[in-house]
């Protein structure tokens, strides 16, 4: 019985490793970008046509976009700070010292109740491109697609913006 318990263990285990795997995808370009760039990146997002859930604009469904916008940037460079060693995210006013330009276009955001955990709370996902351009040059050096990023629960909304892109910071420091 308890080696059954064990293998039942084992495979569970492995079945999930398996099935984590990446949000992110490298459609062209460098994919081991991240590996081997160094210096200062500015970060933009374009929000203009964005959906929410496929449906309605992002306007209609949050009337505190502008704040979330704002969330959502700070989530993201400051967990992109904190886990990439070489690149690091600073505010537009420094742009002159950036040399690479982080563009997100978010296409689609997504929230609902995640009633799974200790405390169930509301979550967040985001699907979109980030673009990775190169400044002194002008040219693009990776695309990479956002397919479905969640950030996992938070009981405010402020927090499941926050840690939807938290989570895509971690996704794309760890690029391969």
């Amino acid at each position: 019985m308890k080696k059954f318990l064990l293998m039942m263990l084992f495979i569970v285990c492995g079945y999930t490793a398996a099935m984590a795997g990446s949000d992110l995808k490298v459609v062209s370009g460098n994919a081991k970008f991240m590996k081997t760039a160094e210096g200062n990146a500015v970060l933009t997002f374009d929000w203009e046509g964005a959906k929410y859930d496929n449906r309605e604009p992002l306007e209609t469904k949050f009337t505190d976009l502008e704040h979330l916008k704002t969330v959502a940037w700070e989530g993201f460079s400051e967990t992109f700070n904190e886990k990439s060693k070489n690149v690091k995210i600073v505010p537009d006013s420094e742009r002159a010292n950036a040399k690479y330009k982080f563009s997100m276009k978010v296409k689609n955001m997504d929230q609902y109740f995640k009633v799974m955990g200790f405390i169930p709370s509301n979550a967040t996902k985001v699907w979109g491109t980030l673009t990775v351009i190169d400044l002194s040059t002008n040219t693009v050096i990776a695309v990479v697609e956002v397919n479905e990023v969640d950030g996992g629960a938070n009981p405010s909304y402020d927090g499941t913006f926050s840690d939807c892109f938290e989570e895509l910071a971690k996704q794309v420091t760890k690029l391969k």
